[in-house]
């Protein structure tokens, strides 16, 4: 058995044997292990525990060397005790092997006893806790920071425990002996009420009447004096029962303890009588930070819910808690004066920073800093003397900007989800709900208005407070009146009712707090993002704001946004980007001076980002930075349509060449059947690559018929007989757009026609990589229509040999997925079906990454007749089963896949398995995501092909 005390200088003993610890370092490090309390200390933690400033260099191997002296020291049956884990070292030993455990545990029962009335017994078990302390806790660690708190807890225990032992004094009729012991401990104490409390009790109880009122009265003059405050309700309600002679004060029985009054202490915060929606997860982290914290600041953007968070926390906590609001607060002098009258200082003296410590040194609570972000200094300057002066305190901040104080856990608040992780709808759109049955009980929902709801959430970025005031309108307005006017304005939102714990009248209110307290130049670069959909990079920032303002330190200025929570961050993407609230964008709209020019000025970066993505040659991959900037192009060639027609044209069209990862859907192709219809004049060319924008796009979304139409539309443009190096350019890749519908038609003689027109008009042409890569493409395929087997698979080898070699990564996937379909289309063969694999595989992680659903849709369906034809039957269902899921999920036809793997596939497909192994099967493809359909597949193509 190995005992350790550390309430004192740290003595180990094994066996009931004193241990020898080698001197100051090891009984340093011994006190650091047992301040884990059993449990593993961290290494840096031990390191600064002891040495201090004085680091060794080699922290890790001074750790050991000590360590291994002292379990040379503990022997072998104390040794075992000295544990290393993952997480540090430890001394696991049970709390009662410990000093500090057995007086931990002795108060606590002696405080128990004496609220069961055996106040004998009580004393003696408070008077045998005393015994067990020899000085200051953990006295060899000297006066560290890091044990401020873990200290400052024991002491304070100690103390209580000094004045329930006179309280069991007092109970058992001690009176004389407990009087005594309670005039030195005033003294000693001179703030703890809780003595003068029990001295003067003593003295009533001793027939000193006078005395007892005498001595409550020089409390009284005390905490005024030194600290400007009143004694606290317990002292003023015993003067008054003196006063008026109450028979209660000589019964026999003790007063109440401390720790029952600190259970029952009334904050100064109660909850809101509206019901918390969708948090118990943030207070739940909140209960964490500040049981591991000493300071937490909330941290997010105007009416998110930080102050809410706040509340709720501090309303469910036992200790005291201070609420200091600082909404209305505006200079540091004001900050402090309204921190002291929360906390009761009556009277400030000229050091009201230092009486406030004073004031709190002793007590332990939270300290609730609301709405810092206007006086950040000012709050920041007061904390820092308070947490170091104050070890029981904590201190929770509410802000859009961080304080910045040293050890402050910054705990972001986010918007509550629209939708959950399943899919469903998330709390933002619970909350609406809620707050809409409490201002009409007998609204029911259609689905129109939960429709509505969600459009109104997202209009509103799912911050409560806007989803609240939008609430209390649908009497007046109806839903979907409400999202209609949102997508413009924020006036139609309510007003914040009566009670409300928000410090601001309306949303508004509370995005212009934010917004019109930044820098004056500040405030000038962040009104000009507010076109920018779905967020930027900082380049694209600084090319939409005003020449004067370019030679501006644009990540400094974003920086600061970021910090005043006007903007947001997403540091896991490169670059970074960075995003503006709907909400704060159109506040942003209507502050801009010049929204039209703003406006303007973001539909020509979009043209310079387009031109320059397909001037590098963007088509040359599957996926890329525009990937990211979709909401933003849509919005810069809608702004094109009305002011610029033929811009929005040449910009659609070129956003074909990456129509694979970034628009393969109906949006995109009614903005390019809008840019046509709104340029009819403009040069053949043009209107050309409009029409094989076009093709590509229902190509894409599984519409052949439509893809040959818009090519054949494209070829009768330009005419049978283009003019001029340009046309002839527009006129093959038309001709290719047709022959890759052709073939998804299984129609032969128009993908002939077109591969032999391509290959007449291009022999003698400079012919880009890409386009070269997609002829071979296009020329395997007709090859295997043509029933030319071996000539379509060399082909196809060629294109995805060339393909990847220039950097045309969708050519070199599409044709393993082409030639795979092709082998899998035969009578089930082991050897085609292995090799149809290995080519999915190859194909199937770089279609992945392209961001196109329909061709990753492509070659999971290929995979799962791979599999069928391997004999690998649950997987392939699986694979099927989430194919059709997605595609019905997406308003896709799953038939196009079927199609494409051929009738006599399909059906061999449906018979695999009996139907309660198909059913099992299907669900758990359903349930699976891509990466774990893939590691499914590549791990049945391993088994059977080695």
């Amino acid at each position: 058995m190995l005992t350790c005390r550390i309430l004192g200088p740290v003595v180990v003993e094994v066996d009931g044997a004193a241990v020898d610890l080698g001197g100051p370092t090891g009984r340093r490090m011994v006190a650091a292990l047992s301040s884990g309390e059993g449990t593993p200390v961290a290494d840096g933690r031990l390191a600064e525990l002891v040495w201090g400033d004085d680091q060794p260099r080699h922290q890790a191997g001074a750790l050991s060397v000590v360590i291994s002296r002292l379990r040379v020291a503990l022997g072998p049956t104390g040794r075992r005790y000295l544990e290393r884990t993952n997480a540090g070292y430890a001394l696991a030993i049970p709390p009662e092997w410990t000093d500090r455990g057995q007086f931990v545990a002795a108060v606590e029962t002696g405080l128990r006893q004496l609220a069961e009335d055996d106040a004998a017994t009580a004393a003696q078990t408070f008077e045998s806790a005393l015994t067990l302390w020899r000085g200051d806790p953990w006295f060899d660690l000297g006066d560290t920071l890091a044990l401020a708190g873990a200290r400052s807890k024991l002491v304070e225990l100690r103390e209580v425990a000094v004045e329930e032992w006179q309280a069991a004094r007092l109970a058992c009729g001690d009176t004389a002996g407990a009087v005594a012991a309670l005039s030195e401990g005033v003294a000693e104490a001179p703030y703890r009420e809780r003595r003068w409390e029990l001295l003067a009790l003593g003295l009533y109880r001793s027939g000193r009447q006078s005395q007892a009122l005498a001595e409550l009265r020089r409390v009284r003059e005390l905490l005024i004096s030194e600290l400007g405050i009143e004694p606290g309700p317990v002292l003023r309600a015993l003067e008054q029962e003196m006063l008026a002679h109450e028979p209660r004060l000589m019964a026999a029985g003790p007063p109440k303890p401390a720790a029952a009054q600190s259970v029952s202490v009334t904050t100064t915060v109660s909850k809101p009588l509206s019901v918390l929606v969708g948090r118990t997860r943030e207070l739940r982290r909140l209960d964490e930070a500040l049981s591991q914290s000493r300071m937490v600041t909330l941290l997010g953007p105007a009416g998110v819910g930080k102050t809410r968070l706040a509340v709720e926390h501090a309303a469910n906590r036992a200790d005291e808690v201070w609420f200091v609001r600082l909404a209305d607060v505006r200079t540091s002098d004001a900050v402090v004066a309204a921190a002291a009258e929360v906390v009761g200082v009556v009277h400030l003296d000229d050091a009201p920073v230092s009486q406030l410590c004073r004031v709190l040194e002793t007590r332990t609570g939270l300290l609730v800093f609301d709405n810092c972000e206007h006086v950040v200094d000012a709050t920041a300057w007061l904390v820092l003397p308070l947490l170091n002066g104050c070890p029981g305190l904590r201190v929770l901040t509410t802000t859009r900007r961080v304080l910045g104080v040293d050890g402050e856990h910054i705990m972001p608040v986010e918007p509550l989800p629209i939708r959950d992780e399943d899919g469903g709808d998330g709390a933002a759109v619970e909350l609406f709900l809620d707050r809409v049955r409490s201002n009409d009980a007998h609204w029911e929902l259609t689905q129109d208005e939960l429709d509505a709801t969600r459009e109104i959430c997202r209009l509103l970025d799912g911050l409560p407070l806007g989803i609240e005031l939008a609430a209390s309108r649908a009497r007046a307005f109806g839903l979907r009146d409400i999202g209609t006017h949102l997508r413009d304005r924020l006036d139609v939102l309510g007003a914040t009712p009566l009670g409300s714990i928000s410090p601001h009248a309306s949303l508004n209110a509370a995005i212009g707090w934010s917004v019109d307290r930044l820098a004056p130049d500040d405030r000038a670069f962040l009104v000009r993002l507010w076109p920018f959909e779905g967020g930027f990079t900082w380049q694209a920032a600084m090319a939409v704001q005003p020449p004067e303002h370019r030679d501006r330190a644009v990540l400094a200025v974003l920086a600061a946004l970021v910090d005043c929570s006007v903007i947001s961050a997403d540091v896991t993407t490169r670059p970074t980007r960075y995003r503006l609230l709907e909400t704060v964008r159109r506040y942003c709209h209507d502050l801009d001076p010049d929204p039209a020019d703003t406006e303007a000025a973001h539909a020509a970066w979009v043209r310079d980002l387009i031109t320059g993505f397909v001037a590098g040659g963007p088509f040359l991959r599957v996926g890329g930075p525009l990937d990211t900037e979709l909401a933003n192009i849509r919005a810069g060639i809608e702004y094109d349509i009305e002011h610029d027609p033929v811009a929005a044209l040449r910009t659609a069209s070129s956003v074909e060449w990456v129509s694979l990862s970034i628009d393969a859907l109906p949006g995109g192709k009614l903005l390019l059947e809008t840019a046509l219809a709104a340029c009819p004049r403009t040069a053949v060319e043009e209107r050309a690559r409009g029409l094989i924008a076009l093709s590509a796009i229902c190509f894409d979304v599984g519409d052949a018929v439509e893809s040959v139409r818009f090519a054949d539309m494209a070829i009768v443009e330009v005419g049978d007989d283009p003019v001029g190096d340009e046309a002839v350019r527009v006129m093959l890749v038309a001709q290719l757009r047709r022959a890759g519908a052709a073939l998804v038609l299984r129609d032969t003689r128009l993908a002939r026609a077109s591969v032999d027109w391509f290959k007449a008009e291009s022999a003698d042409r400079p012919i880009a990589p890409w386009v070269t890569a997609s002829a071979m493409l296009c020329e395997g395929g007709t090859l295997l229509l043509e029933h030319k087997q071996a000539d379509g698979e060399a082909m196809l080898a060629a294109a995805r040999e060339y393909a990847a070699k220039c950097g045309f990564r969708w050519v070199q996937a599409t044709a393993d997925v082409v030639l795979a379909r092709n082998l899998l289309r035969a009578e089930p063969d082991p050897a085609l079906a292995r090799t149809a694999s290995l080519a999915i595989e190859r194909a199937w992680p770089i279609l992945a990454d392209g961001g196109n659903i329909f061709d990753l849709l492509g070659v999971v369906y290929a995979g799962a007749h791979a599999l069928a034809a391997l004999e690998v039957r649950e997987r392939a269902i699986a694979l099927r089963a989430w194919v059709i899921d997605q595609a019905i999920r997406i308003g896709d036809d799953p038939r196009r896949y079927a199609h494409l793997a051929g009738d006599e596939a399909e059906e061999r497909m449906r018979c695999l398995l009996p139907e309660r192994q198909r059913l099992a099967a299907e669900r758990l493809g359903r349930a699976s995501t891509p990466g774990e359909l893939h590691v499914m597949f590549v791990d049945a193509v391993r088994r059977v092909c080695p």
